[in-house]
Formats: C-alpha cells, sequence, structure tokens
C-alpha cells in the first residue's frame, strides 16, 4: 500500500455513496490527499458486429449527470465542513462504460491510492453468490478498496484490526499500512482465525505470535488468536467484544472458476462489516 495522495470514490448520489463521500472527505484532509468523485452511467449495450451503441439519450444523461455531481459534490462539503480540518481539493468526473469498467478505466488513467466504496451490504442470495462491487474490483485495480457501510462514522484510525492467515504477505501489507497511515500512530492487532481443521499446533502459532509481534521501526504490535468453525464470524464476535476503527483483509488471488464459486471470507465479510473494511490485494 502506497501513500495515498489521490482518493476515488464512486457515487450514485444515493445515501450510501454520500456516507462515503464525507468520510472521505475527513481522511482525505488528515492524509493531505484530494477526492474525486466518480459517477458511472449505464454501459452502452453492444451489438456484435458494432461494439458499443450510442443512444440518442447518452448526450441528456452526461448533462443531468454533471450537474447532479457538482450539486452533490457542494453538499458533501457542506455537510463535513465542521468534521474536515483542512477541507481538500474535489474534483468530479462522468464515465460512460459502466460501473466496474469505468472505475478500472479511471484508476488506469490516474494516480488513485485508495478507492472507498459505500455498501448496503448482502441483502439477497445473488449478493451472496457474486458479491459486491467492491470486492469484485479488488484483483481488478491495483489501488486497495475501504468498503464502508452506511452506518460507519468517520474516526481516526487509531486501533486496526488485521485479520491474517498467517502468511508473509500479510507482514508486508501491515508495514505498508502502517507507513501510509502514519499520520494516525495507528496500533496494529493482528487476528487470527483457528479453525477446528487448522494444521498449526500450539507451539506454531507461537511462532507465528513471536514474528508478529516483533518491533518494526518502532511500533509494536499485537497477535491474537481466537477459536471459531468460520474465519467471518470469529472475526466480527471478536470486534463486537473489542471495538476497532478498521478491519484490514487481504484478498487471495484466485483463478476464475475459485472467484465464482469457492467461499471467500473477505467477500462475506464485505457483505456483513458493521466498519470499515479495508481490503488489500495480495
Amino acid at each position: 500500500m502506497k501513500s495515498i495522495k489521490h482518493i476515488l470514490v464512486p457515487v450514485d448520489f444515493g445515501e450510501v455513496s454520500a456516507n462515503a463521500y464525507e468520510y472521505a472527505l475527513q481522511l482525505a484532509g488528515e492524509l493531505s490527499a484530494s477526492v474525486h468523485l466518480l459517477h458511472c452511467l449505464p454501459a452502452a449495450p453492444v451489438i456484435p458486429g458494432n461494439g458499443h451503441v450510442v443512444l440518442d439519450t447518452v448526450p441528456q444523461l452526461h448533462q443531468r449527470a454533471k450537474e447532479q455531481i457538482a450539486d452533490f459534490a457542494v453538499a458533501g462539503k457542506a455537510n463535513a465542513r465542521w468534521q474536515v480540518s483542512q477541507m481538500p481539493e474535489v474534483t468530479t468526473s462522468i464515465s460512460a462504460f459502466g460501473l466496474k469498467e469505468g472505475i478500472t478505466q479511471y484508476v488506469m488513467d490516474h494516480e488513485v491510492g485508495l478507492i472507498v466504496m459505500g455498501t448496503h451490504g448482502v441483502q439477497d442470495a445473488w449478493d451472496r453468490f457474486f458479491g459486491t462491487n467492491a470486492t469484485f474490483l479488488v484483483g481488478k485495480v491495483k489501488p486497495p478498496i475501504l468498503v464502508l457501510p452506511l452506518n460507519a462514522r468517520y474516526q481516526a484510525l487509531k486501533t486496526i484490526c488485521f485479520a491474517t492467515g498467517l502468511r508473509e504477505s500479510d507482514l508486508v501489507g501491515a508495514g505498508s499500512l502502517r507507513k501510509a497511515l502514519s499520520v494516525f500512530d495507528p496500533q496494529i492487532n493482528y487476528l487470527h482465525v483457528h479453525l477446528p481443521d487448522d494444521p498449526q499446533t500450539s507451539d506454531g502459532l507461537d511462532l507465528f505470535r513471536r514474528a508478529f509481534e516483533q518491533p518494526r521501526d518502532g511500533v509494536e504490535a499485537t497477535f491474537i488468536t481466537t477459536f471459531n468453525e468460520d474465519v467471518t464470524d470469529g472475526i466480527f464476535n471478536y470486534l463486537n467484544k473489542h471495538p476497532h476503527d478498521l478491519l484490514v483483509m487481504i484478498k487471495l488471488e484466485r483463478g476464475w472458476w475459485d472467484r465464482m464459486f469457492a467461499h471467500s471470507d473477505t467477500r462475506e465479510s464485505a457483505g456483513v462489516t458493521n466498519l470499515p473494511l479495508l481490503i488489500l490485494g495480495q
């Protein structure tokens, strides 16, 4: 995770994205970063042999969206003005390529350090099957994605729960995370959910504990093990008893088949989280 200088917030002008925008304004104010609002129009239909078809209504939709996003940007600043120490620069853009392709293209063309996406959580079986827009984007774009549920309000990121599968990449990710969020001087608590079929012995867990708790850059961390039959349940049972400002997970790289049908703890957590969830690519 690199230094965060530009934060992208995809918006649909609804309550969820308004909350994500105001959160991003406060976070950007602390990080001295800029905020970029992106609204994606529905993708134009594709006709074989003709590519994307430009409908006569697209110019009108684009103009209306420009007016809406300008009003949205102003309203968000007004709502957050008392919470932001230094109001960041805000820019706006409209994409005509649909949400996922529009975000992917924007990230390719700009130096985005973080994507902040609001979520309504898992509401039906289709959400459980395909995942939220946020989790779908992980692996498609390089920047980390901050998933923000509607009830989440901005707090300085002082305590971070880093869910770990005991991988070396977790240590690397936590190190870069600490540097990116150094303005908060965060306390990082590694959390490992030990499953019934987990091959790690108590001696093995002690070895990992010493590795994860070893001071790095003068900063100490803690390593906690909790026992549960399900990773997601284990994480949120722990967080309900020990509140944190941020949950961090690393999404593993998977093939197409596994992405579609295999269980994903990250995808499941994004659907049920009640606090900000930062998803890092592996």
